[in-house]
C-alpha cells in the first residue's frame, strides 16, 4: 500500500514510511520464493491438475525434477 502511494502521489519514500510507520528497508523488501516453496506449488498444481490419475506417477515426476520425497 506504501508504495502505491509513492507511485499515485509521488510522495517520497521517506515521508510515505514515517506516515505509515514502518522502515524504508520494510518498504524496499521483496520476499523470493525458496526452492521448498516452489516444490510444494509444483505439487499442488500437478495434484489439481491430474486429479485420479495416481499421486505415484506425479511424485515419480517430481522427484525426477529434482523435488525432495514427501515423508
Amino acid at each position: 500500500m506504501a508504495k502505491r502511494v509513492v507511485a499515485e502521489q509521488g510522495l517520497s519514500v521517506r515521508l510515505v514510511c514515517a506516515a505509515f510507520g514502518i522502515s524504508e528497508t520494510c518498504y524496499r523488501y521483496e520476499a523470493k520464493a525458496s526452492k521448498e516453496n516452489t516444490q510444494i506449488e509444483n505439487r499442488v498444481h500437478l495434484s489439481e491438475e491430474r486429479y485420479g490419475i495416481g499421486s505415484l506417477k506425479d511424485e515419480i515426476h517430481l522427484i525426477s525434477q529434482g523435488a525432495q520425497r514427501l515423508k
